[in-house]
């Protein structure tokens, strides 16, 4: 959203000014509105809605289906209240049912299967592959009367199909990440390297805090200052600042 409140008293803009902007704006605004009135509250964040992907049955839940709403304390319960607008909102839901979104389906089908039968391969699991596969060899032996070197080659080629298929996941993977995930990851591993590992409860701000090194973190306060200038104001990251966050990465 271009139109999105950017200056240092956000809401006080979206409220008297503006008056338009993403389900933060409005949650905030709620809560704050309630609790001036005496009322508790509080900003919840969550998802709400997802894409069924009707290939492997399954409900998909993306960025898209971010939301925030407000809760708030009335006899004796947390009574949820959802103040933004259901047509902003079913206009982001409607978004994406093109052919590349079916696309995008398609590969978070074998994403699924990948996790499943790959990542997730226990050792029980082996086994009974294992066994299955004997039995299915012993088979092709003796019906199909193929040789050794055919089965072989057989394996061969499924073997390269299923190769094939995870360097497609895992550019997939890459591409479909948004450049604000990657490049915050990546961050972070650098700053591994140098013996700093952050916290599950930690932010960004608190991670860099804990730097000693003082020129390290002098680099860190910088990328920083450009990352969350855009990430927590739903801004859109141009591809000068982009540039500038990667080069910011390669001096640490």
């Amino acid at each position: 959203m271009e139109k999105l409140p950017y200056s240092k008293n956000a809401l006080e803009e979206f409220l008297f000014e503006k008056k338009s902007g993403n389900c933060e704006f409005f949650a905030s605004a709620t809560a704050l509105i309630l609790r001036i009135n005496n009322i508790p509250a509080r900003v919840v964040a969550g998802y709400k809605g997802a894409d069924y992907n009707n290939i492997a049955n399954y409900y998909v839940v993306f960025n898209k289906n971010a939301h925030t709403w407000v809760e708030y304390y009335y006899n004796g319960y947390w009574n949820l209240l959802d103040t933004t607008p259901a047509v902003r909102y079913s206009i982001l839901q409607k978004k994406g049912h093109s052919f590349l979104f079916k696309i995008r389906l398609l590969f978070d089908t074998i994403n699924y299967y990948y996790i499943n039968f790959v990542i997730d391969f226990n050792f029980q699991k082996q086994v009974k592959m294992f066994k299955s596969f004997s039995n299915l060899l012993k088979n092709l032996e003796n019906t199909a009367h193929l040789s050794v070197k055919a089965i072989m080659y057989v394996i061969f080629y499924m073997v390269l199909l299923l190769l094939v298929l995870i360097i497609c996941i895992q550019i997939f993977r890459y591409f479909s990440t948004p450049f604000e995930k990657r490049i915050l990851k990546e961050f972070y591993k650098r700053m591994e390297k140098y013996g700093y590992v952050k916290a599950e409860n930690e932010g960004l701000t608190e991670f860099i805090e804990s730097i000693k090194d003082k020129n390290l973190k002098l680099k860190a306060k910088e990328f920083a200052s450009i990352f969350e200038n855009f990430y927590y104001k739903d801004r859109k990251f141009p591809k000068s600042t982009k540039e500038k966050l990667k080069h910011i990465l390669k001096r640490i």
